[in-house]
């Protein structure tokens, strides 16, 4: 790494690389049907990394402002909040305009090193740091693997190298030219772009990457000279515009007038709303159709899990990390109507009792206590609604703090001289889009007892949810404190035997579910309910009497589930002990409930002694494999004969 900086040259065989070809579809038949994926050696990434971290820090005071890709405190949402935003504006002043997305074909593989090496030149950059980035750019070589046997090596003579942590802040330089171009351009009078009220900006393109969107007063030469320029940017930086993937779309013209000029540059005329960074643009997202991305997300990734091959823990795992994450990107911008909050809360709360199209199971817990934080009896899941208003509060929050950024100065052109929400945040109710609809969220948040008007320290969406998530809680009536000893399901077992949420034949009954027989199915005297289950048939008492003796504890005077749980209360020592009689109780519990519902449905001997034994293996292995420094063996274990 010091021969690098001291001459600016990788060591031969540093640089090299495998390149992959990976299919893009089934049946592959030409080139283009492969993604080339080429990984670089571990030397050249730890150097780009060096140098990507000095670059990001100063890389915003040379990116203007329309470029919102890997520039810390730029937001990939930014660009589709001030599109839609200036849409509205547009349609409401009955305006005409155009709006052009171009597609950049192979962006990263196909820029010119030389094009690169003289927009840095003119950026500033002193001939050293030139240098490391020439001698990174030169070292790269590859190697094709077809079937699994590399060519010869080859030397790259273009583009960046995916995965490599300097590519990006590299590639966002050479779009800078662009935006430097189209400024000129603009400054000339070959286009115009739009204009704001109020001494606002004048937007003419927003870019995150190679993502290129142009905005501009309706003019067909306007179009025709941002061709051109694209034309010429692409001779002399290798970035070709792939015109067939390109989309014209209207505001306020006619049709046939906008389909002549598509036609002319071999594009084609797009209609509202569209996808602009995986956001919808000119969409009304009041309505459930608009939603119907983020249904299909749930959708297809259901398709891919059995739900009745995993068990209940499972399920609750999934549910909080994939399934309540889908949505997260559109509910940064947009708030979801109820119907679709609706939808979607119906779709979890299937997945996480086992439902489907084909088959209907009880939903034994209201789904407003499994929404509920642990702390207030419920699973922690959390509502989507609250997921929805804590992210769209951050943008009131951003709003008092980025006070120079592109995306404010919109938002205040469009949106001045009219009411304001949290103090001083403009928002003027006549114009349709995504801040009349964030504006609306200051009810719910002052319900919550949340004032981002006078929010003081650092701003985090997940401080606002839980604050949310603590006012929307249900009380859940149990006393079940989670152990992180436990596997989730034994847990998730020992919640709903709390709530008395567990399908004993007299909860079945009551829920309209025909039984042959009420009574216990192992005294067959007494009816079967959570309470005589667990506390008062003779059975399971022996098991309980093998418990206590088996820990040295006292005796199970239990006369309801409550002070089942309650048991490891009465022990004397430390809470580690304490903790542990209570896993090993649950376990219990859990191996007993197995065995009641084997000797239900699969007509087994109900075998005390088994479940005693079970009930000693199990909390064995799950509790030492999850207690830090427990360090119990076997033979300690089945004695007992430890100290905490």
């Amino acid at each position: 790494m010091n021969y690098f900086f001291d001459s600016g040259v990788i060591s031969c065989g540093c640089g090299s690389a495998f390149l992959a070809l990976i299919a893009k579809k089934n049946d592959p038949r030409c080139p283009s049907d492969f993604r080339p994926i080429c990984l670089i050696g571990v030397i050249q990434k730890v150097i780009s990394k060096c140098l990507a971290n000095r670059l990001k820090k100063v890389i915003h005071s040379v990116i203007s402002d329309t470029q919102s890709a890997f520039i810390s405190g730029r937001n990939i949402i930014d660009g589709p909040l001030m599109m839609n935003e200036i849409l509205g504006w547009l349609k409401r002043s009955k305006g005409s305009a155009f709006l052009f997305k171009v597609d950049i074909e192979k962006a990263f593989d196909s820029l010119n090193w030389d094009f690169l090496q003289s927009i840095l030149v003119q950026m500033g950059f002193p001939f050293r740091w030139c240098s490391w980035i020439d001698g990174i750019l030169k070292a790269s070589r590859v190697s094709v693997l077809i079937n699994g046997s590399p060519t010869l090596e080859f030397q790259c003579s273009r583009g960046l190298r995916q995965g490599d942590p300097l590519s990006p802040f590299l590639f966002v330089i050479a779009m800078e030219a662009l935006s430097c171009i189209l400024r000129k351009a603009e400054s000339a009078g070959l286009f115009s772009g739009v204009s704001l009220p109020n001494n606002g900006p004048s937007i003419s393109h927003l870019l995150f990457a190679d993502d290129v969107l142009f905005i501009g007063n309706w003019s067909a030469s306007s179009l025709l000279n941002i061709n051109r320029i694209l034309r010429c940017f692409f001779l002399s930086s290798g970035l070709k515009i792939n015109l067939s993937k390109s989309c014209i779309y209207n505001i306020g013209r006619n049709e046939a007038e906008v389909n002549y000029v598509a036609n002319s540059l071999g594009c084609s005329l797009g209609t509202f709303p569209f996808n602009y960074l995986g956001i919808p643009i000119g969409g009304n997202m009041n309505t459930a159709k608009n939603w119907k991305p983020v249904f299909d997300k749930f959708k297809s990734r259901l398709s891919r899990w059995k739900s009745n091959s995993l068990s209940i823990g499972g399920r609750l795992t999934l549910l909080k990390s994939v399934l309540s994450s889908l949505p997260l990107y559109f509910f940064s911008l947009f708030r979801a109507p109820l119907n679709v909050l609706e939808g979607l809360e119906r779709i979890r709360r299937q997945f996480f009792w086992g439902s489907n199209a084909d088959k209907k199971k009880i939903h034994w817990v209201n789904w407003d206590t499994i929404l509920s934080p642990k702390e207030a009896g419920g699973l922690g899941v959390g509502s989507l609604k609250a997921a929805n208003l804590a992210l769209l509060s951050k943008w009131a929050w951003r709003y008092n703090t980025e006070h120079t950024s592109l995306w404010r100065r919109v938002i205040t052109a469009i949106h001045a001289n009219a009411s304001t929400v949290w103090g001083d945040i403009p928002v003027k109710l006549s114009i349709p889009g995504c801040w009349k609809a964030i504006s609306k969220i200051e009810g719910p948040l002052s319900t919550a007892g949340i004032n981002l008007g006078s929010w003081e320290g650092d701003f985090h969406s997940s401080m606002v949810k839980k604050m949310l998530h603590n006012s929307e809680a249900v009380g859940a009536g149990t006393n079940w404190k989670w152990n992180a000893w436990l596997p989730i399901k034994v847990n998730i077992h020992m919640w709903r035997s709390s709530l008395d949420r567990i399908p004993t034949f007299s909860n079945l009954v009551r829920r309209g579910i025909p039984v042959p027989n009420s009574a216990c199915p192992l005294c067959l005297v007494s009816e079967d309910t959570i309470d005589h289950f667990f506390t008062s048939c003779p059975s399971v008492c022996k098991i309980w009497d093998l418990i206590a003796g088996w820990m040295n504890s006292p005796p199970f005077l239990t006369f309801s589930f409550k002070d089942i749980i309650n048991h490891h209360m009465f022990i004397d020592g430390s809470s580690k002990k304490k903790k542990l009689y209570q896993a090993i109780v649950s376990v219990a519990c859990w191996s007993i409930w197995r065995a009641r519902n084997d000797k239900v449905h699969k007509r087994k001997h109900f075998h005390i002694e088994t479940i005693f034994g079970e009930t000693k293996v199990l909390s064995f292995l799950w509790i030492t494999n999850r207690a830090k420094d427990l360090g119990v063996g076997w033979v300690d274990w089945c004695n007992f004969n430890f100290h905490m």
